[in-house]
């Protein structure tokens, strides 16, 4: 990414911030270079107390400060460098300040505006993006992003030392100060041509910490699975191939950055060196005025080696931010889509008509489906992996949107509701519920932060959890773990189903919420269930068909499409029909 387009990207994220960087580098610049020339009326003054032979520049800011009545004694001389010395060194201590505030503020708004705007994707932006890509954007890249702020400051503030000291240069001599940068120039050249190399280590970077978070959460998230395989050394030896490329990349753009500025160094003695030659046997120049170009181009060389050293430590982390950006827009690019109307309840039912949906490599996932969800019924859905469940509750719960049919909630296209307020109104537990790292109640309370304890003991009752709660240490205030791993997995799945019921839903979404549940558990879970359908409508995708035995409307799915459908006594009685023979294979028939 360009200079000129991290700038643009500054600001219009804030103009304000961006125009006080410039005002108070601009300051901090100027009394740098201002405060070298208030050293030249001190050195001809000691050495020239009458004035005789001093420089000219010398007798201008004489005739300067007497223009505003100002002394010109020695001392004064010396106290007012002092004071400019001082002064310059408050605004320059005051600019880092300023700096390094604008950095946090960036690298804050950054992270909150990235986060933002990937939970407000739609489903698709997750289900194409590596969770390594994601998290590096949001840990690492937009801290990188701040320092590249932060060094924008600290280029302009080089850019104009270089200008202003220039200025100065030719204020003493022109033709010596022209000469010499255009020796520091040519010096400068290699460190120049060598950004596209520097730019491509930044890419390789930025590739490598993406894969580095990726294998790192990878890991943790299966290391039971990697412990139970005995594959530690493959997971240790995979990542270390990652890391090794990670620091190769890192070591390069290091060694780079160490050696350009040796190689530039002789070029920086030659320009001092032509200085002094040209300025005592040439020009003929006054000691102050050798002595002021000295200190000049040796701020010049240095601020020149910062700008171009800058430059390219912003090629380098630049791809850091062209990924955050390019992501930022693929996330508003999959904006999750919403229609107007808040969803209260349903009042009639949900219907599908021709309902289509195909995935990006062309796989087509539903195929005219036809089905009613009556309100306050339990309708099951069952079919063999892959053929079109979980799909169908991804429609139903707005993940995904169909490419053909209709999708309607009491009459009205599902597309005219507003996705939040449906999805406030619904319980849902996934295949494989999430716990996060926290307490059993504040589990519960995720769902419903207005729940009463009264509501909670319900919840956990209906759920038949309370027994198997009222056990651990801490009764409800027990912290589980990462994603609830210690508990096991049917106690996992009895937690998600309270903290679902604990919302009160209008519609209760179970993707085989019970496939973890040892049978007894599985049947006193069911029957609360079925307590619940009273009030509730329930939609549940079964793999155990003993679960959906009093279902009022049963859809049996394959390849996408529905192919039988009817009361469980009904599927039953269809013979050579898909229900009867996994009925058979489980033992129900």
């Amino acid at each position: 990414m360009k200079i000129w387009k991290i700038i643009q990207i500054a600001q219009k994220r804030n103009p304000f911030l961006l125009a006080t960087l410039i005002l108070v580098t601009g300051m901090s610049s100027f009394i740098q270079a201002f405060s070298s020339i208030t050293v030249m009326p001190v050195i001809d003054l000691m050495i020239h107390p009458d004035l005789k032979g001093a420089s000219h520049a010398t007798v201008a800011i004489l005739r300067w400060l007497e223009k505003f009545s100002l002394p010109h004694t020695l001392l004064w001389l010396i106290g007012f460098f002092l004071l400019v010395t001082v002064l310059k060194n408050i605004i320059t201590a005051a600019s880092k300040y300023i700096l390094t505030f604008i950095r946090m503020q960036m690298v804050k708004n950054i992270v909150l505006e990235q986060y933002r705007a990937f939970l407000g994707a739609g489903w698709e932006f997750f289900v194409f993006q590596r969770q390594g890509t994601l998290s590096n954007s949001i840990i690492t890249e937009t801290e990188k992003v701040g320092f590249t702020f932060q060094t924008l400051g600290d280029i302009s503030a080089a850019a104009l030392c270089v200008v202003f000291y220039l200025g100065v240069g030719f204020f003493v001599s022109w033709k010596i100060t022209l000469m010499v940068s255009v020796l520091v120039l040519f010096g400068l050249v290699p460190y120049l041509l060598i950004g596209k190399r520097i730019g491509e280590l930044g890419r390789t970077s930025t590739e490598k910490y993406n894969e580095f978070q990726g294998a790192i959460m990878e890991s943790f998230h299966a290391a039971k699975l990697i412990l139970g395989y005995g594959n530690q050394e493959k997971s240790y030896k995979k990542l270390g191939a990652i890391i090794h490329q990670l620091i190769s990349a890192g070591f390069n753009y290091v060694m780079i950055r160490a050696v350009m500025p040796l190689i530039f160094e002789p070029v920086g003695f030659a320009a001092i060196l032509l200085a002094v030659y040209l300025g005592w046997s040439l020009f003929h120049l006054k000691i102050s005025e050798i002595f002021l170009l000295l200190y000049v181009f040796k701020m010049i060389t240095q601020y020149g080696l910062s700008v171009v050293d800058l430059r390219n430590y912003i090629k380098n982390i630049s791809p850091g931010l062209e990924q955050i950006h390019d992501l930022r827009q693929e996330a508003v690019r999959r904006e999750q889509v919403s229609g107007p109307k808040a969803f209260e309840q349903i009042r009639d039912k949900i219907v599908f008509q021709g309902a289509c949906f195909a995935y990006p490599e062309n796989k087509q996932a539903l195929v005219n489906v036809d089905m009613t969800i009556p309100r306050g019924k339990m309708v099951a859905i069952v079919g063999r992996s892959g053929s079109g469940k979980t799909t169908l509750i991804d429609v139903l719960m707005g993940f995904y949107r169909l490419h053909k049919g209709r999708y309607l909630i009491d009459g009205v296209p599902f597309e005219e509701y507003d996705l939040n307020s449906w999805r406030t109104k619904i319980g849902y537990i996934p295949q494989d519920p999430f716990l996060f790292n926290m307490s059993i109640k504040d589990n519960l309370l995720w769902g419903n932060d207005a729940a009463t304890r009264q509501d909670i003991e319900t919840a956990l009752e209906l759920a038949n959890a309370q027994e198997f709660v009222k056990g651990l240490p801490l009764k409800e205030d027990t912290v589980i773990g990462d994603q609830g791993v210690r508990l096991s997995g049917g106690q996992r799945q009895r937690i998600a189903l309270a903290r679902a019921l604990l919302r009160k839903p209008k519609l209760l979404v179970l993707d085989e919420a019970t496939s973890a549940l040892d049978s007894h558990s599985e049947i006193l879970i069911q029957n609360s269930i079925e307590k619940i359908a009273l009030e509730t409508t329930i939609v549940a995708v079964a793999h155990r068909l003993s679960t959906i035995k009093k279902a009022d409307s049963i859809y049996v799915m394959d390849q996408g499409r529905i192919i039988e459908e009817g009361s469980f006594d009904r599927l039953m009685s269809i013979k050579e029909g898909v229900f009867l023979k996994t009925a058979e294979i489980q033992g129900l028939a």
